[in-house]
């Protein structure tokens, strides 16, 4: 199995009041309802073992405390965050490193622990203390401490060198990651390549033969003259670039990074013509690759992958929450629900690695009012029953036996008023007018 976490323990930071995950699998995945904590769990594994993390990073803020301390950071507030890694019993190079952080023999455990607390006082040699201040304590009052074992002054940088978290956010636009040669795995697969200078220098003057072939054509000279002058006009003469077409830089210490990796024995199909799914398992594999041969070349011991991805949520018009809480083996949790940890919805059903899926009915579409045709009226200006002149229904009056209809209009009541008017207080309908595009429009006066 390898070494792996093994137990997390978490105290007051963020919506955890007190959570424990024993037997922590070597591979998991942790789903749930937005708000339950996920990214939380997450980045308080990272303040433990990730190594790009700067120490101010590590300090927390008031609204990393957990909302339910009595006190907040104001008051003292203690944040502890426990990780414990096993399977390492039968590797030296990890018992060699992980040494001040073993806790137990058998099997071997190793237990690193990220502490943020206010300043202990500090004792002189005549028995004086610093008094501590009256104020409410801010987060300049707070030290972190990340130690190995049992002991706060077993340093623990030199075990993140070796055991490192690697955290991927979400993979949404891996296409671009592996195009981009910074963030692309293939940069540290190829750049390990132990490549013949001969054969690039070789490779480069080829490369360079073959873009001053192409540039020969007359159209492919004649673009680049268009694109000369149309920057330069952009550009001024002062600042006015030299474009010049080609597929590849004739650089040997630059050539390695026109390498693409395509798909195919022809070398048609690259990246761009996959799914998504598909680039981000491409992705993936090229960064286990990577890491592996970090490993073969003794780089570091371990390395821990953790990869936050979004899922899609089905939401309703009442629930408004996404699939249920789906628990990792042997989670369990002590603290109270809080502003943010949403209790799960009464209408949404655990996700599919714990049960089948159940999706809410959506409500039926809401039908039209249907259109209803109106003849032009004639109001009467001295009736007080605004009974039409004429021998058609009246526009209030949506039943067949429409003359019953004609002694007293149902006009509703006014905004405010507690009487029933006897004449319209909006105004009257007027013919049907043809609009320009020759459909029939109603104006009111």
């Amino acid at each position: 199995m390898g070494l792996h976490i093994s137990r997390i323990e978490i105290r007051n930071f963020r919506n955890f009041r007190h959570l424990v995950i024993d037997d922590f699998p070597a591979h998991a995945v942790i789903v749930g309802e937005n708000g339950v904590g996920k990214s939380n769990l997450l980045e308080a594994i990272r303040l433990v073992l990730d190594p790009s993390i700067s120490d101010a990073r590590r300090m927390l803020r008031e609204e990393d405390i957990w909302e339910g301390h009595p006190a907040g950071l104001a008051g003292g507030a203690d944040v502890t965050i426990v990780v414990e890694l096993r399977g390492f019993d039968d590797d030296a190079d990890a018992k060699s490193i992980l040494s001040s952080a073993t806790v137990d023999f058998d099997p071997y455990v190793a237990r690193l622990t990220y502490r943020f607390a206010p300043r202990t006082e500090i004792a002189t040699a005549d028995g004086s203390q610093v008094q501590p201040t009256g104020r409410p304590l801010t987060a300049k009052d707070y030290d972190v401490v990340v130690f190995a074992g049992d002991r706060e002054t077993n340093d623990v940088r030199a075990i993140r060198r070796e055991v490192a978290l690697r955290v991927l956010p979400a993979l949404r636009d891996a296409e671009g990651d592996l195009q981009n040669w910074r963030r692309s795995p293939m940069r540290d697969l190829l750049e390990r390549l132990p490549l013949d200078p001969a054969n690039l220098e070789a490779t480069a003057s080829a490369i360079a033969t073959a873009v001053d072939q192409l540039t020969k054509d007359a159209n492919v000279a004649k673009l680049e003259g268009h694109l000369t002058d149309r920057l330069g006009d952009m550009f001024g003469p002062r600042m006015a670039p030299q474009p010049t077409l080609g597929f590849a830089s004739s650089k040997p210490d630059e050539l390695i990074r026109a390498v693409r990796l395509f798909f195919d024995t022809a070398r048609r199909r690259s990246i761009s013509d996959t799914s998504l799914g598909s680039a981000n398992v491409i992705y993936l594999g090229l960064l286990l690759e990577a890491l592996s041969q970090q490993r073969l070349d003794e780089e570091f011991i371990a390395t821990l992958v953790a990869v936050e991805e979004p899922r899609p949520t089905s939401t309703s018009p009442s629930s408004g929450t996404s699939s249920g809480t789906c628990c990792a083996p042997g989670l369990r949790s002590s603290s109270p629900p809080t502003a943010r940890t949403s209790p799960p919805s009464p209408r949404s059903a655990p996700s599919s690695c714990c049960a089948p899926r159940v999706t809410a009915r959506p409500e039926p579409p809401r039908q039209p009012f249907p259109s209803v045709t109106r003849k032009p009226q004639t109001w009467s200006a001295t009736s007080t029953s605004a009974v039409p002149r004429s021998s058609s229904p009246p526009p209030w009056c949506w039943s067949k036996d429409w003359p019953s209809c004609t002694s007293s209009p149902p006009w509703p009541k006014l905004p405010g008023s507690t009487s029933t008017p006897t004449a319209p207080w909006w105004p009257a309908p007027t013919a049907p007018t043809s609009s320009p595009t020759g459909r029939s429009s109603a104006r009111r006066a």
